[in-house]
């Protein structure tokens, strides 16, 4: 059974996720076999875990996700491999709640604690000295519930600074497993949602094995190590393909793939499956279409902003979708996926795609705002997402606006993560339907 270890920081852009990049491919490279878990909502860092590790990259939501979901991504993870790296999401304590209580925040911090797995500590040492020793005693003796085995100090200036930080730290019961020293080679590409997507990546694999060399000259791997082989397994590891995160839509979907629709869940499809969906592929960026079969449609988020023309001058993809719409198909967007149902799509420069004009909607990232935050959501009719009331839990990360509604119906009543009411959200005509919402789970 595989044991692990959960890489944190004080905060976002502390260099956590290029630091574990570099440490599954250091693993991996070591002749280790190494899984890796991403916490909290995201679609794009599990691409470049799977890209180091050579395994499936899975989430952990415990603000999200039901305990069967939880269960089946940790043996997921585990299977097959001797030590997995679950990566946090912003800093140790962030989540959907605040203060010390950890349950269903969906922290690290409440994660690393379901998990029973240590904490390594990054830490952007950039312009610190001997102040990080109360940083890091502040951390570990905030919360009872979780342990802080090591640190990593990050973005080291010179021979100096390193020796001014480990000095500092060994005031503290913690020691330093590593000092990373600031190289060009330890950053990669962002755009608006995070990083660019792995597949966009030039040399992605020639960059991991770089970086992996940068890490096993400054981290002590065999420290690291020990104490994924001293850690425990708390949880359970029974596990039942019998949830399912999002109610099957048919029994033949045909999920859109490539760069414009590539947000989407394994776990998702994985349920499916279980339950005799035959799921097939295709890319509206290649000029695919819906298998003939298909009896309903997934459009899952990703970034059709980047690629309106694209998607606009797809007449085939355009005239499937709307027989497959009048042939009474069931056919639900997320983000990405539900601009595409709509009628147009205004990029940044101010130029408007036509897109499926499938629902009542107009969206523009001309002039972008940030929604972002958990969202609790519950149907507001009865349909193919299941009867009225039915409960689930999501996330938004977008920049994009309605900028037209015409007449539809509201898909979700909807609230924040503390239960606050929002505005009713995205929009439904017949057996066709989205909202911004990314699906986590059912409640």
């Amino acid at each position: 059974m595989s044991s692990g270890i959960v890489i944190t920081a004080p905060a976002s852009g502390s260099g956590k996720t290029v630091i574990t990049l570099s440490l599954l491919r250091a693993i991996k490279n070591s002749g280790i076999e190494v899984s890796s878990i991403k916490i909290g909502p995201d679609y794009i860092d599990p691409t470049y875990h799977s890209a180091a590790s050579g395994r499936s990259c899975r989430n952990l939501d415990l603000w999200g996700m039901t305990a069967e979901t939880l269960h089946y991504q940790k043996m997921r993870a585990i299977h097959d491999s001797n030590v997995v790296v679950a990566e946090g999401v912003m800093g140790l304590f962030d989540g959907a709640a605040i203060g010390p209580q950890l349950q269903n925040t969906g922290s690290t911090a409440s994660a690393a604690k379901w998990l029973g797995w240590p904490i390594i500590l990054v830490i952007d040492a950039m312009g610190q000295g001997a102040s990080v020793a109360a940083l890091v005693e502040g951390f570990a003796n905030h919360c009872n519930d979780v342990k802080i085995a090591g640190v990593i100090f990050n973005k080291i200036g010179s021979q100096n600074h390193e020796r001014i930080l480990r000095e500092a730290l060994s005031v503290t019961e913690i020691p330093c497993i590593g000092c990373i020293p600031e190289h060009d080679c330890l950053h990669l590409q962002h755009r608006h949602l995070g990083l660019i997507q792995a597949r966009e990546m030039a040399k992605l694999e020639v960059w991991l094995d770089e970086a992996a060399a940068i890490i096993a000259n400054s981290v002590d791997l065999d420290m690291l190590l020990n104490f994924v082989k001293s850690s425990t397994n708390s949880a359970s590891l029974k596990y039942s393909t019998d949830c399912l995160p999002i109610p099957i839509l048919g029994q033949h979907t045909a999920v859109a793939h490539d760069d414009a629709f590539a947000f989407c869940y394994d776990y998702v499809l994985d349920a499916w499956k279980a339950h005799g969906v035959e799921v097939t592929f295709f890319s509206p960026l290649s000029g695919e279409t819906i298998h003939s079969c298909a009896d309903s449609v997934y459009l899952p988020g990703g970034y059709p902003e980047l690629y309106g023309s694209t998607i606009a001058s797809n007449q085939e993809f355009k005239r499937t979708m709307k027989i497959a719409a009048l042939n009474g198909a069931v056919i639900y967007g997320e983000c990405g996926g539900f601009m595409v149902l709509g009628e147009s799509l205004m990029d940044r420069n101010g130029e408007s795609h036509e897109m499926l004009n499938l629902l009542p909607i107009k969206t523009s990232f001309f002039k972008p705002r940030l929604h972002m935050g958990y969202r609790k959501l519950s149907l507001i009719d009865t349909g193919a997402l299941g009867r009225v009331g039915a409960e689930f839990k999501g996330h938004e990360f977008h920049y994009c606006e309605i900028v037209d509604e015409g007449k539809g119906d509201s898909l979700f009543h909807t609230q924040n993560a503390r239960g606050e009411k929002l505005q009713p959200s995205g929009s439904k005509m017949g057996s066709i339907m989205g909202s911004f919402s990314h699906i986590i789970d059912r409640v």
